[in-house]
């Protein structure tokens, strides 16, 4: 199966099926259930092609995030706007879409299958250093994202106590969902703790406050109880119920100076940096003079 988090049901209706089997018979008698809610059958040679087809469509979809996240780095160290950049790429341009940066590669899927493909590669003498190092490359956005973090409490002399506010803690926002396994917004969370910056609230819309707790993360009631009192803000996910919020009315309740890290590009950078004392930061975010 290849359905998405939070559209599985409708996927299994409109994606192709991929099937393969023992025997002929078990194709067969698989695909007959299948059929009745799929419209489209495709049958594979054996049950290592219907596996690979899964890995195959994962890992793509890995070393595509990892292209973008190592493009944002770039432009970032161009100082040159990466969604521009990849916006103007894209337009009218239908060959090779290219994804914006994302704060890492979340979910369980799209973190393990690249591996799976990769040693099976490897058991048969076959190096995908492609797939391993774009891989590497999601991963270490943890530490990236983090980075930013520390650079900003080092610049403006900010106590380890500072209060950082972590909006969105499932693996992905839209579309929804409240799983939080191989979460990027979690894997952060650990890296700033390790560096002992450990006064770290979280809010989700989604995700339940017994699984959130269960985590060992401490929570806030609301937005609004996050951004009060935070120095530093990161939007982890794109949940679409951001785009309705009040941010100017959010961010005055932050402490100044404050980081407003915005890892989705959801809000404006001259927007949120026409606040006094507010420094806007994304993946590949051009500073302004």
């Amino acid at each position: 199966e290849r359905t998405i988090q939070g559209r599985a049901l409708e996927e299994l209706r409109v994606l192709p099926q991929i099937i393969g089997g023992y025997t002929p018979e078990c194709v067969n008698a698989a695909a007959q259930f299948f059929n009745v809610f799929s419209p489209t059958i495709v049958k594979v040679d054996s049950l290592e092609a219907s596996e690979i087809v899964k890995l195959l469509n994962n890992s793509f979809r890995d070393v595509s995030f990892g292209y973008a996240n190592q493009v944002g780095q770039l432009c970032e160290a161009l100082n040159v706007d990466t969604v521009a950049v990849i916006n103007a790429a894209n337009e009218g341009y239908l060959r090779n879409p290219l994804p914006l940066p994302s704060p890492g590669v979340g979910g369980t899927c799209l973190q393990k299958d690249p591996y799976i493909l990769v040693d099976a590669a490897r058991s048969r003498g076959i190096d995908m250093s492609l797939v391993r190092e774009a891989r590497k490359s999601n991963e270490n956005m943890i530490q990236f994202v983090g980075g930013k973090v520390e650079t900003f409490f080092d610049e403006h002399k900010l106590a380890k106590n500072s209060k950082i506010f972590v909006l969105g803690i499932a693996f992905k926002g839209s579309p929804e969902t409240s799983d939080i396994r191989a979460s990027t917004s979690i894997d952060t969370i650990q890296y700033l703790k390790s560096k002992k910056l450990d006064n770290i609230l979280v809010y989700d819309p989604v995700a339940s406050r017994e699984t959130l707790s269960d985590a060992g993360l401490k929570l806030v009631e609301s937005i609004e109880d996050g951004f009060r009192d935070s120095h530093i803000v990161l939007i982890m996910n794109n949940h679409p119920s951001y785009i309705n919020v009040n941010l100017f009315k959010l961010i005055s309740l932050m402490q100044k100076p404050g980081m407003f890290f915005d890892a989705w590009h959801l809000f404006q950078q001259n927007e949120v940096e026409s606040i006094p004392g507010i420094f806007y930061q994304g993946l590949g975010t051009r500073k302004n003079c």
